[in-house]
């Protein structure tokens, strides 16, 4: 038998689906194909064949194809370790066939194994290139390239790269956790990743596991995923944006540090913990809200919490990716008759716009308050209960929706200043220091419609007022 061994390089390049693959891979269809070995196909097109020992023999009669004859759904094999044969015949005419993961434990290949599977770009052998001439593989196409290495990366996780620079990692459980970058399958690839699409099943991110993958522009992570390793994304310093799903509760250290073009960054509810240094020196990072999830941000990390000191409401703290951070705009809800002033950081005060160094991960900015230039206090005038007064840093002012309890069969109709007709929302300009906004009121407008039951003749609607 001919072998075709046209690239025997050391690269760790896995061939993925031309084809959309599916948020979720589950399995489409399983069976047997020997007396101690299963096979699984899922929706993404990964066919998974596990177990010990020998595959069942193939041939090409209708009575004795393999499972797999001509099925035009298989786009990529992991036969894993345990397998000791491969059989004739077993992936005649799977024309979407793209590529081939064959472990060591493999002895045998049968003849015509992979006949008429045109489209086979690679076959990674997780053996030497001594044992690989030993299986004198045919049928293979003339441009397939073999190579060596594993396309697995996790006990029941694969990974596939396609011709785009997409790497996706599907299957179910937690990720290895890698010692350092070049332990990862894909490392002698590592600068052809252009984006990464972890799949939903996939629950760990591990460490170290996309480490200087510095062409990598964009990542998906699943809402499975429940934590992301040390280093995970360390100097991917093309990696521009990046959805960390409420799923995630911990993000190792370092995780994204040195993401130097990182500046979408999005954590959503539910994360609990930030390791250290997991954002720093990212230099395009210029700020990124943290969820009141987030219970605790280890040191290495710029982080702004923000006190209302006498006001009211809620500001979400802040995470930048270098110390240098620029300082919000108040909304804090102002005590009454007050208006924002300035922050104040370990006792220095700084207004909202200017730039402060903040190199701990607990730092709090205070808001401090002045009296309001300009007040507006708000008259029921017939209705009932309380508006507290507003202050204004200028004269021009946005009256609020009322919120008076209105009389008896009546509804707010508009605010009245200085003899003016204002709807609440609309903008008024102040020309005394302390104005007033009386609430006008109308009555409740009831419409009344006629009905002949069993008559003729029509009637108009008529429109009534409450009372």
């Amino acid at each position: 038998m001919t072998k075709r061994l046209l690239n025997m390089a050391l690269i760790l390049v896995v061939c993925a689906a031309l084809l959309p693959i599916a948020a979720n891979a589950a399995t489409v269809s399983s069976g047997e194909c020997g007396d101690d070995l299963t096979w699984t196909l899922s929706s993404s097109g990964t066919l998974t064949v596990s177990g010990t020992g020998a595959m069942w023999n193939y041939g090409f009669s209708s009575q004795s194809r393999s499972p797999f004859y001509g099925n035009q759904a298989i786009l990529n094999v992991v036969i894993k370790n345990g397998v000791t044969s491969i059989s004739d015949a077993l992936f005649v005419s799977c024309t979407n066939l793209i590529c081939v993961s064959i472990p060591a434990s493999v002895l045998s290949v049968g003849e015509y194994a992979f006949f008429s599977c045109g489209n086979l770009k690679k076959i990674i052998y997780n053996g030497n290139e001594e044992q690989w001439n030993l299986l004198e593989v045919d049928s293979i196409p003339t441009y397939t390239i073999i190579e060596f290495g594993s396309c697995e990366c996790g006990d029941d996780l694969t990974w596939t790269l396609d011709d785009a620079g997409k790497l996706t990692i599907d299957g179910t459980g937690a990720m290895w956790n890698f010692e350092n970058a070049s332990s990862t399958p894909w490392y002698g690839s590592r600068n052809q990743i252009k984006a990464v699409i972890v799949q939903n099943g996939v629950t760990s991110i591990g460490n170290y596991a996309f480490y200087g993958c510095t062409s990598m522009q964009s990542a998906e992570i699943s809402g499975s995923v429940t934590s992301i390793g040390t280093c995970a994304f360390f100097n991917c310093s093309a990696l521009r944006g990046v959805r960390i799903p409420g799923s995630v509760r911990s993000i190792g250290e370092r995780a994204f540090a040195w993401c130097g073009a990182l500046y979408d960054l999005k954590i959503e509810y539910g994360v609990q913990s930030i390791g250290v240094s997991a954002f720093s020196n990212c230099a395009s990072l210029k700020k990124a809200r943290l969820p009141g999830s987030v219970t605790s941000v280890a040191l290495g990390n710029s982080c702004l919490t923000f006190d209302p000191n006498g006001g009211s409401g809620t500001m979400d703290s802040l995470l930048y990716g270098e110390p240098n951070a620029t300082l919000p705009d108040s909304s804090f809800t102002p005590p009454a008759g007050k208006v924002f002033a300035h922050w104040e950081i370990g006792g220095e005060q700084y207004k909202a716009g200017s730039s402060v160094y903040v190199i701990s991960p607990d730092t709090v900015a205070v808001a401090f308050w002045k009296d309001a230039p300009y007040t507006v206090t708000y008259d029921p005038n017939g209705g009932s209960g309380t508006m507290e007064p507003q202050g204004f840093a200028d004269p021009n002012a946005t009256l609020p929706e009322c919120e008076f309890t209105p009389p008896q069969g009546k509804v707010f109709a508009n605010w009245q200043v200085n003899g003016e007709d204002y709807d609440a929302g609309s903008s008024v300009y102040l020309i005394s220091p302390d104005t007033v906004a009386v609430a006008f009121w109308k009555r409740i407008a009831y419409t009344v419609t006629y009905s002949a039951n069993g008559g003729s003749g029509t009637m108009d609607s008529a429109t009534v007022n409450d009372g």
